[in-house]
């Protein structure tokens, strides 16, 4: 959820749409406070922290690497350079194809 606040922060038209959102929520149960019954019904907000939690999953990571200074290719993809790549565990143990390559992405980022 940290990352929720994140992303919040970065990005002002995200954080207008969620307060004009959950502004008509406030004192509808309760005078003076928000419900979380009420701030449950808003579908924005919901997306919001789907999404944020599809960006950053809260899953355990196989490993964070930054790509060098060339950037690099991995199965036709073009990673610039100096970009965070975060690779979940689960990757490392579905299918050969996928396992493969990332142990080639993961040498390349050594």
């Amino acid at each position: 959820m940290a990352f929720s606040f994140y992303f919040l922060v970065r990005d002002r038209a995200t954080r207008d749409r969620i307060r004009d959102a959950i502004s008509p929520a406030f004192g509808k149960t309760i005078p003076g406070e928000f419900c979380n019954n009420d701030l449950q019904s808003i579908e924005y907000i919901e997306a919001f922290i789907n999404e944020a939690m599809r960006v950053q999953s809260p899953v355990l990571y196989g490993g964070v690497r930054t790509t060098g200074s060339q950037g690099l290719e991995v199965d036709g993809v073009w990673i610039p350079p100096a970009v965070t790549v975060y690779t979940s565990i689960n990757n490392y143990h579905r299918s050969k194809p996928s396992s493969a390559t990332l142990r080639v992405l993961a040498d390349m980022l050594r």
